[in-house]
């Protein structure tokens, strides 16, 4: 089975200067202070990875409305990116430069879902 090695977070919305955190290969430790904002990335990493509700509400995410993932299996690198508060998720192979929207649910019969999506690129 390939390895899945997240790269970065990022959310960005009209007028704000991006958030992002960025992550090293290997073991990362987010760390700071009350309400800094790290259980928000938690959250916004599930809801990227197909969670339905989209992360609790902050102060410090007001006017944010986009998220988006990027990862990388093996060498190729992927991104998912999605609105808050949007049930699709949209996903982009770097290296092929093929795209897919993809569904948060998981559907057993539809394929076109983001647990389907990265079981497939795990299992190639």
């Amino acid at each position: 089975m390939k390895r899945m090695i997240l790269h970065k977070l990022t959310l960005s919305g009209d007028g704000k200067k991006n958030a992002t955190i960025t992550f090293n290969k290997g073991l990362n430790v987010i760390s700071g202070d009350s309400d800094t904002g790290k259980t928000y990335a938690f959250q916004c990493i599930d809801y990227m990875l197909g969670k339905e509700n989209p992360p609790k509400e902050i102060i410090e995410a007001k006017g944010y409305n986009l998220c988006e993932l990027g990862f990388y299996v093996d060498e190729v690198y992927y991104t998912l990116t999605r609105k808050l508060g949007d049930k699709k998720i949209f996903a982009k192979n770097h290296s092929t430069k093929t795209y897919s929207n993809l569904s948060c649910k998981h559907d057993a019969k539809n394929p076109n879902n983001i647990s389907r999506f990265l079981l497939n690129i795990l299992l190639e």
